[in-house]
């Protein structure tokens, strides 16, 4: 009888030993990110559950999915300060290495960009051409000025609706100081070269279908409606 039952133990501890050897370790490597989602170009902190990370960054390594972050230092508490990198919206992880060595993982889920860059031409006479668009994961431009001349622009839906608006400083118009002598004392303005190559940072909005651009004098204040309707208009772009 204990012969017998020797034998049938025999099979089910060398089973339990086997789902032993499948069960993952629990070592302490999920990390925290906070907060646990994000757009491009913004800062996330990454903490260790038990200890934390050294002032020293060398060495450590971050990827969102397969994508190397930038890693900005650390927290007084010890915490990863992040940038999250471009990345496909969606689900993906986050990860850290230490020397090679895997430090954990978390989840963490991708935001649309906040950002979008138009990258655009004009030309002496303020026609204008839109060579690229892509997401930008460093904000957008904003507030106005009314010491320059200025390209302003507002974004608008399908139907015409405003959703934002913003100026740059004119990239045609505007004109730079030039040195005469080496000390400085004299100095002359020059236009700037033309046609000129500028960028035109919008938020990333999902609604806005169509770009106007307008030009608009020194002194004129482009918060109020009476600055706007002031504006002389340049050219509308489809997005």
């Amino acid at each position: 009888m204990k012969k017998l039952l020797l034998l049938l133990l025999v099979p089910v501890l060398l089973c339990t030993r086997c789902d032993l050897k499948k069960t993952p370790r629990d070592d302490g490597s999920q990390l925290a990110v906070s907060p646990a989602k994000g757009s491009p170009g913004e800062t996330v902190l990454i903490a260790k559950p038990q200890g934390k990370f050294g002032s020293s960054t060398k060495g450590l390594q971050v990827t969102f999915g397969k994508t190397p972050a930038t890693v900005i230092g650390t927290d007084p508490q010890g915490n990863l300060r992040v940038l999250v990198p471009m990345g496909a919206e969606g689900g993906t992880s986050v990860s850290v290495s230490e020397n090679g060595q895997s430090a954990g993982k978390a989840a963490f889920e991708m935001l649309p960009p906040t950002g979008r860059q138009l990258v655009l031409q004009m030309d002496p006479s303020g026609k204008l051409e839109m060579l690229s668009s892509k997401p930008y994961g460093g904000g957008h431009d904003s507030g106005f000025s009314t010491r320059t001349f200025q390209l302003s622009y507002d974004l608008l839906s399908a139907d015409g609706n405003l959703l934002f608006s913003a100026s740059i400083s004119h990239p045609v118009k505007e004109r730079m100081e030039v040195f005469e002598r080496p000390d400085g004392a004299q100095i002359h303005r020059e236009a700037k070269v033309s046609p000129s190559v500028f960028p035109v940072k919008i938020p990333n909005l999902r609604q806005a279908v169509l770009i106007r651009f307008y030009e608009a004098e020194r002194g004129m204040d482009l918060t109020t409606e009476a600055g706007r309707r002031e504006r002389k208009f340049l050219q509308e772009i489809k997005l």
